[in-house]
């Protein structure tokens, strides 16, 4: 999702784009991996709030053949002035209980106060 807010941009409740967690596949032992996060964009001049802001990867179901979790989104926020406190997460999701499959990578977030200068997109180095 992209926003555009030209002037304040106040986030006190929820903006998220996270995975669905992965399910059971009915009459049988295998289970659905985890959603991918998806990605949000927000250029704004005022940035402010107490909310939370979120592209997790969903976890994988939980059987004997476990689903691995889905990887974390992307999350680019451009401002001229913050005053948001909470760190936004595009975090990877676990895998489906224990053994066999793998938790999701960690996706990347860009928190950057060039309002203005945005031409593109500055990707991050996912660690």
């Amino acid at each position: 999702m992209k926003l555009v807010v030209k002037d304040v941009l106040t986030v006190n409740g929820t903006i998220s784009a996270n995975g669905v967690n992965g399910t059971r596949n009915t009459g049988t032992s295998s289970n659905g991996g985890g959603g991918s996060g998806g990605s949000i964009w927000i250029i704004t001049g005022d940035f402010g709030g107490t909310g939370v802001i979120s592209a997790n990867g969903g976890t994988g179901g939980a059987s004997s053949n476990r689903g691995g979790g889905g990887g974390g989104g992307r999350i680019a926020i451009y401002y001229y002035e913050k005053t948001f406190t909470p760190v936004p997460a595009a975090s990877g999701g676990s895998s489906g209980g224990s053994g066999g499959a793998t938790s999701g990578a960690a996706g990347t977030v860009d928190d950057d106060n060039s309002y203005g200068n945005v031409t593109g997109w500055a990707w991050s180095e996912n660690i």
